[in-house]
């Protein structure tokens, strides 16, 4: 092993635990941006004096930077056409001579250094996995941990919008930037970042009102698009096979068509199982607004074996509703059925027989549901 992989090898661990020690005990956020810059500086220094900083001399270094910078600024015109269509919300942020650069000079300076940082990584790590690892964890978190603040986390919803608008973003841009570094040096995901880090957050006078849940699609999407097509760039002198074309389609559609299929199998209620998303709080703590519950609908044999305290699904006023059942009795030869939502102080105001009852509820998957809802709520 090279001495330079031990070397980072120890290092990076080290600036991942100082990312997270920043962070949690430090508190900063992009406000108190000098001492965050100065924090991604020192690192710079250490790497510098440990490991050396080689000039970079990437491989089509124009093209990669065309593409990064042209499918970027289309990304962002297409997103803004639409919001035209769906409408826009105002920044937050100061556009006065002043505040454009109080706000984007320290930004700045913290993407150039951070990209320094990496690249120094990935240049001297780049035939050592676990370097390759342990740099991309470490930058996932330090996005991860610098965003917290601006997530407060309240309830279900709040959890969501922080897996889809931080979490999830901070681990696929980080993927493809690492990716770039590692094929193309530094330059083009400091232009990426300057694109939709600086530019398209302080520089623009309004957003996309998107919403939470399609925002978090696209931040997710388009890195996938960006990498893609990088890739195939990267590859296009390289003969491959007809059976490892074949491979690498099936890697890629085979998950895709299977999650896919499992989603509409639940969703279209054809089948025996059946998911639906909760629409109201009424059965919180135990099923929250934004859950997901997985419903066995139940035929006409198995509806005699319901018992007081299992949670059913059934149709009133053509609504489908997940309550509790508190009550069985009989009555004029009919078997009649009183639910209750956990969180509701009075039991339904309506009696249920067999003809209602769509299925038992057999299972919950936690904060899923959230984009349907929103979804519903909007449309309505």
């Amino acid at each position: 092993m090279k001495k330079n992989y031990i070397k980072l090898l120890i290092i990076v661990p080290l600036i991942f635990i100082a990312v997270l020690v920043n962070a949690f005990i430090s508190g900063v956020t992009f406000e108190s941006s000098v001492y965050y810059i100065g924090f991604w500086f020192l690192i710079l220094l250490i790497l510098k004096l440990t490991v050396g900083i080689a000039k970079s001399k990437p491989a089509y270094k124009t093209d990669i930077l065309q593409i990064v910078f042209i499918y970027s600024i289309t990304f962002l015109l297409l997103t803004y056409i639409l919001g035209f269509f769906i409408g826009f919300v105002r920044s937050p942020y100061s556009l006065s001579l002043m505040g454009v650069i109080q706000n984007t000079i320290p930004i700045l300076f913290l993407i150039v250094i951070q990209e320094l940082v990496r690249y120094v990584i990935i240049d001297k790590g780049k035939q050592c996995i676990p370097v390759i690892v342990l740099v991309i964890i470490t930058f996932i978190a330090a996005d991860i941990t610098i965003g917290l603040n601006a997530f407060p986390i309240t309830d279900g919803m709040s959890i969501f919008i922080l897996i889809g608008l931080l979490i999830l973003p901070a681990i696929v841009n980080n993927l493809l930037l690492t990716y770039i570094t590692y094929k193309n040096g530094y330059r083009a995901p400091i232009m990426y970042r300057i694109i939709f880090l600086l530019i398209a957050v302080y520089m623009v006078p309004f957003f996309p009102n998107f919403g939470p849940y399609v925002d978090s699609v696209l931040a997710v999407v388009f890195p996938v698009i960006l990498f893609l097509k990088i890739n195939s760039f990267f590859g296009k002198d390289q003969p491959i096979t007809r059976r490892a074309l074949k491979m690498r389609r099936f890697l890629f559609w085979a998950p895709m068509s299977t999650v896919l299929g499992v989603v509409v199998i639940l969703a279209s209620g054809l089948f025996r199982f059946q998911a639906v998303a909760i629409a109201s709080g009424s059965m919180s703590p135990n099923i929250l607004k934004g859950d997901v519950v997985i419903i066995e609908k139940l035929r006409e044999d198995e509806l005699h074996k319901l018992e007081v305290g299992n949670v059913i699904a059934f149709r009133q006023n053509n609504i489908l509703i997940v309550h509790r059942i508190i009550d069985i009795y009989e009555r004029n030869n009919q078997t009649i059925f009183i639910t209750h939502g956990d969180y509701n102080d009075e039991p339904d105001n309506w009696e249920l027989n067999y003809s209602n009852i769509v299925g038992l509820v057999r299972f919950r998957v936690m904060y899923i549901g959230h984009p349907t809802v929103w979804l519903n709520e909007r449309l309505n």
